[in-house]
């Protein structure tokens, strides 16, 4: 059935005949639920009902016998409310949450790109109705005079109670835009703000690349490493993520070969299993083996030496049995380096 026949289907049904209509249609939904056509349709259908009466159509679907059901039409009847009452559908959504835990909808991150069209505040006073939790929503667009600084000291104020946590539906390209229209300021939030977790390195670099010169973001990074231990831990935290041009770019924009030694080997000690392109972009083999030998005495058991290819053991310029040597040694004791 095309979408025109569809179309045609539900406004040939008389405004009588749409409940009994939705009714048999929902008899059809098999175990993995409804198909797209006949989604479709009852879309076509409720969007006419509710455009008359949303009132009728909501008590409606609330008595219906199968809890399915309900949650379903529930969560058709909230996509068609909140584009033109957004606040509404936010009341009932809550509502809902409360009531039937496994209840589940877009309402939240509609909501708020909804909000972000607009303002900050706006987009606060949404946000603080929200549950917490770690689900990112769908990328969404900013007005242009929106206050990203606002919403990240707004949400670290209203996040003691839960710390480090996130709105449910909270837009993942928070940073993305906010690092295009002021990178230090966004920056400095990720590095050590309550939506750090928002966000990886490598999205947020990415995102800078595309929009200005590699060469210069990449200075700008290695700067930033420099700069203080806040920053060049939350870089550390996510560089080896990066692709291996960007990694490399980052790296070779350090000073020196002992500053980018001294930062690989905290990359090392770090990142909890073997980064290779990390331990690949060390001066020496015998750089190397001392990152290797400050690892956390805890750590080497999580550290599986046998997944380390022999190609990139030779590229290093090391031995298995040196790296063996140092998991059986005292943390002090350095081995010998060929």
């Amino acid at each position: 059935m095309s979408n025109e026949e569809k179309k045609a289907f539900a406004e040939n049904i008389t405004p009588q005949d749409r409940r009994a209509a939705i009714e048999a249609l929902l008899t059809q939904g098999g175990p993995g639920g409804f198909d797209s056509e006949i989604k479709q349709v009852i879309d076509q259908l409720l969007g006419s009902w509710a455009s008359e009466n949303f009132e009728e159509v909501w008590a409606w679907s609330r008595q219906l016998n199968s809890e399915g059901a309900k949650n379903f039409m529930a969560g058709m009847l909230l996509d068609i409310l909140v584009k033109t009452e957004p606040s509404r559908a936010l009341n009932l959504y809550l509502e809902l949450e409360q009531t039937h835990p496994g209840f589940k909808s877009k309402v939240p991150e509609k909501v708020l790109a909804s909000a972000a069209l607009k303002n900050a505040q706006e987009f606060l006073d949404f946000a603080g109705k929200f549950r917490f939790g770690w689900d990112a929503g769908e990328s969404c667009e900013f007005a242009k005079d929106f206050n990203f600084q606002q919403v990240a000291d707004g949400i670290a104020k209203f996040s003691k109670k839960e710390e480090s946590k996130l709105p449910w539906g909270f837009p993942s390209n928070f940073y993305h835009v906010w690092a295009v229209r002021d990178r230090e300021a966004a920056f400095a939030s990720f590095t050590g703000g309550v939506l750090s977790r928002l966000e990886s390195l490598d999205g947020f670099l990415n995102n800078l690349e595309e929009h200005s010169n590699p060469e210069a973001v990449w200075s700008w990074v290695a700067e930033k490493i420099q700069k203080s231990e806040v920053s060049s831990k939350a870089i550390r935290r996510g560089l080896c993520g990066l692709e291996s041009v960007s990694f490399n770019g980052v790296i070779q924009s350090l000073p020196d070969a002992a500053t980018r030694d001294h930062f690989l080997t905290q990359v090392v000690c770090e990142y909890g299993e073997i980064p290779r392109i990390a331990i690949s972009a060390m001066s020496s083999s015998k750089v190397r083996l001392e990152a290797f030998s400050q690892l956390p005495k805890q750590d080497y058991y999580d550290l599986d030496i046998t997944k380390i290819a022999e190609s990139d053991l030779q590229a290093w310029g090391i031995t298995r049995q040196q790296i063996t040597d140092i998991f059986s040694a005292p943390i002090d004791e350095l081995p010998n380096s060929n």
